[in-house]
């Protein structure tokens, strides 16, 4: 069911004769969220987070991202791949090493397979985490396991060795799998992450570090350890360097519009950039502060000596 939202928003001034003057109206209709209010009494000196998605990653200042354009036949798909330099830990990497290591993959009735290594090859797996085998399936170069057993993987459980694993098809990929025994030649052939932080449909604000196409906010399609991906209708760049230390901005909460009404002297802070808000009479006239564009994190210090009511609305 598809919901509407619409904000009216109005300004009346009066000049120095009592005439009455003013700028239009401006609206705002938002037909794809849901509308929030959120009420909060700040204490003096005091501050409170209003919403908060922000995803914590490890991006510094020497962290490279390299942007290329997926091969895979859909809507233009691009990766973004940790290329040098700090690990972002867009997902925590296992660190699992299978060069050399001639691994057995066996279906089982249940549509799960094991995969059979050497003993303690798995020691730093854990239930819950993501099995990745790239392939031409995923957007990259073939690898020596078969089509069928290409993509993505849950670990349902490892054995006291270490050297088992049994594995389901991550609930958006539907099932497909069979026995084989393969010879893997380098760690990126088959490796394993945790389950978070960046999770699909997070999105992330590409701030700095490339060509303005690309310095936007996007949806998260796909992530790894390594990479993530995101889709755009417009044309971004087929290859670009990002420079070290580009800004990315991971959340989970998209705003699309509010407005913050306080009744004392106040600081709202959106997105980590702080705004002085004050009020045309304390405790009587609101100060209003609006955005419209991504918001994914507001907080509101206090910044009177009186307790400061506070009213957020927005989609």
């Amino acid at each position: 069911m598809t919901s509407s939202y619409t904000v009216l928003l109005s300004l009346m001034t009066y000049d120095s004769n009592g005439n009455k003057t003013g700028f239009p109206n401006v609206t705002f209709t938002d037909e794809s969220s849901k509308p929030f209010e959120i009420t909060e009494s700040v204490a003096p000196n005091s501050t409170v987070t209003l919403f908060n998605g922000t995803r914590t990653t490890s991006i510094g200042p020497s962290t490279v991202f390299t942007l290329t354009l997926s091969p895979l036949v859909i809507d233009p798909l691009y990766r973004l791949t940790w290329s040098a330099g700090t690990n972002p830990v867009l997902r925590t990497d296992r660190a699992v090493d299978l060069t050399g290591r001639n691994i057995a993959v066996t279906m089982l009735a249940n549509e799960t397979v094991n995969v059979d290594a050497l003993a303690n090859d798995f020691a730093g797996v854990l239930v819950g985490d993501t099995v990745c085998i790239p392939g031409l399936l995923t957007g990259d170069v073939a690898g020596p396991f078969n089509e069928a057993n290409v993509g993505f993987w849950q670990v349902l459980n490892k054995n006291n060795t270490s050297s088992q694993l049994q594995l389901a098809r991550t609930p958006e990929a539907g099932f497909s799998g069979i026995t084989e025994t393969v010879t893997v030649t380098s760690a990126a052939q088959f490796f394993v992450y945790s389950p978070g932080p960046i999770q699909i449909g997070d999105y992330v604000n590409i701030v700095n570090g490339f060509s303005s196409p690309v310095c936007r906010t996007w949806k998260v399609q796909s992530v790894t350890s390594r990479w993530f991906e995101i889709m755009a209708s417009d044309p971004l760049p087929s290859l670009e360097v990002g420079t070290a230390g580009a800004q990315m901005d991971f959340y989970s909460q998209n705003k699309r519009f509010f407005y913050l009404l306080v009744d004392q002297e106040g600081e709202a802070t959106v997105n980590g950039v702080m705004n002085r808000v004050s009020p045309s009479q304390a405790g009587y006239m609101s100060g209003l502060l609006a955005k419209s564009g991504p918001s994914y994190s507001l907080s509101v210090t206090n910044k009177s000596a009186q307790p400061m009511n506070v009213k957020v609305r927005g989609t």
